[in-house]
């Protein structure tokens, strides 16, 4: 039987009814769970009496929370129910109730006020600019929105933000506005992130589960983990407010430029990526190889993500920038191209040490009085990290010899 392990018996009945809901209703959860809060930290382990791999809990169309069927606000540091769509099966509306409860028992909007790195846009509208340079979330709502909301709207739009996930709507294009249906998991909230646990597995259709299976990657715990998406240090704090250290790669900060004599380059920053068949000399490359489109006159690449990878992959963003180059320019030699790569290669680490330098010289004048200074000391020891990481790069002492010495003109 399900065990609970919780701060108060309060926080424990919520958790219960939660369970009880989400199993009368179809959902699945494995007997041998222990489930629990923690401070504001919820959490799901998994003994060793699963094995790895089993399904730990799935939920089914009538257990999972459809935001913009809900509306929520805030009264103090208590999230709200303020309406609800009639359409709503009652155990959804049910669910949401006691997650809303679970959320308030658990402090979770004080801290969020407290911590979240968005809440900088109500003291540093230029820092959080300065950080949303890099994200794919201004797709979603652009800073300008957020920064003309009140401290309570912003609270609570950025708090679920980091709790709902998106599902995609049935024959609707990923790229068109609107895409995905927007959503709360009961019970698999409470995962957290880790790199190397697999993705949700989420349904095709809005009549299939979403099912989440054992992953345990931490050694010597039984915490869950799952797999939110490619996360660095960057972008887990930006968008879920703590700091990845585990992570493979340092994801390049955007940039253009223009490589004299050969083409431009555009620089994205997604952390989604397809999966494209490739041939068998390229198919350890998958995870770093971006989606990438060309246009012509002049002739320019834009290219989905670049990672700066560490010691288990030291030449894949060189393999990568050369792949890129073979497909739009055939007639290169491989001196050309060797000198090429390592100016592009060289460019992308002085970006990226440039943009968390910037960012830590913005924080230095905050002092240790400042209401927030919790995120302003987490965004120093995520630019730390950083930089850690692009000198720990394979190739960082040949970059940065190359840059000073090539001839290569890029602007």
């Amino acid at each position: 039987m399900t065990v609970f392990q919780c701060d108060t018996a309060e926080q424990e009945k919520t958790l219960r009814k939660i369970c009880d809901l989400v199993r009368g209703n179809g959902g699945f959860i494995h007997d041998d769970l222990i489930i629990g809060c923690r401070g504001v930290e919820l959490f799901v382990h998994a003994p060793d009496t699963i094995a790895a791999n089993d399904i730990i809990l799935s939920l089914n169309p009538k257990t999972i929370l459809p935001l913009d069927m809900f509306t929520l606000g805030l009264d103090g540091d208590d999230i709200i129910l303020k309406e609800h769509d009639p359409s709503l099966e009652s155990a959804q509306i049910a669910l949401m109730q006691e997650m809303l409860v679970l959320y308030n028992l658990s402090g979770k909007i004080k801290d969020h006020r407290e911590n979240a790195t968005w809440m900088l846009l109500l003291d540093d509208p230029e820092l959080m600019a300065l950080l949303m340079h890099t994200s794919e979330l201004k797709t979603q709502k652009s800073v300008d929105d957020l920064a003309v909301m009140s401290a309570d709207e912003l609270c609570l739009t950025t708090f679920i933000r980091t709790r709902q996930l998106g599902l995609k709507k049935e024959n609707v294009k990923e790229t068109e506005k609107d895409a995905y249906h927007k959503i709360i998991m009961p019970l698999i909230d409470f995962l957290n992130h880790h790199p190397s646990a697999p993705g949700y597995v989420l349904p095709v259709d809005r009549e299939e589960t979403v099912l989440v299976t054992k992953s345990t990657p931490v050694a010597g715990s039984q915490e869950c983990y799952v797999s939110y998406s490619r996360l660095d240090g960057l972008s887990s704090l930006v968008s879920y407010n703590y700091l990845e250290p585990n992570a493979p790669f340092v994801q390049s900060v955007p940039f253009s430029i223009d490589v004299a004599g050969l083409c431009a380059f555009e620089i994205k920053y997604t952390t989604h990526a397809k999966h494209i068949e490739l041939p068998d000399a390229i198919k350890d490359l998958a995870f770093y190889i971006p989606g990438m489109s060309v246009e012509t006159g002049p002739l320019t690449l834009k290219i989905g993500y670049l990672y700066i990878p560490q010691k288990s992959a030291p030449r894949a963003l060189r393999r990568v920038l050369n792949l890129i180059l073979t497909q739009v320019q055939h007639q290169l030699t491989p001196i050309q191209i060797e000198e090429f790569v390592t100016g592009v290669e060289a460019h992308v680490i002085d970006c990226n040490l440039s943009f968390y330098n910037d960012i830590l010289a913005h924080c230095e004048h905050y002092n240790d009085d400042y209401p927030r200074i919790a995120i302003i000391k987490s965004l120093r020891i995520m630019c730390a990290l950083q930089i850690e990481k692009i000198k720990n790069y394979p190739f960082y002492a040949d970059s940065v010899r190359f840059k000073s010495q090539s001839h290569v003109e890029i602007a």
